[in-house]
């Protein structure tokens, strides 16, 4: 709701199975023009980032492997702890494990909105023309 109200400024990667929104960015499904292409490599390339990250937490804690049984507040706080727990784990060097590497399969946004497709539209023509 924070991304929503506005409370919350920035945009979010989310992979085909989320709509696309005001915040959420998600790939085009069968994209038709030169920008559109673009706007998706640029998409695949920076959630591969994010998938990779995943995988290096979900190897280095077990917790992320599951569904974490907290409420919201306690889960946000057992995610910033793993974060802050692998920056500590990078700046001590600690041993990395190997990242999981996911290839996008895409599928239909069914859950699309036209006003988050128009956005969508807007956003890949102002930075993939």
């Amino acid at each position: 709701m924070r991304f929503e109200d506005g409370d919350i400024t920035g945009l979010l990667i989310g992979d085909s199975g989320y709509g696309q929104s005001s915040y959420m960015y998600t790939p085009v499904y069968n994209p038709q023009t030169q920008p559109e292409i673009r706007y998706n490599r640029a998409h695949i390339t920076t959630r591969n980032v994010i998938e990779r990250l995943n995988g290096v937490w979900k190897r280095r804690f077990a917790c992320l492997n599951r569904k974490l049984q907290n409420n919201l507040e306690n889960t946000c706080n057992i995610v910033v702890a793993c974060a802050v727990l692998h920056n500590i784990s990078i700046t001590t060097n600690q041993e990395m494990p190997e990242p999981i590497t996911h290839d996008d399969v895409p599928v239909s946004n069914s859950s699309d909105t036209e006003r988050g497709s128009l956005i969508r539209g807007t956003f890949i023509a102002r930075h993939f023309n």
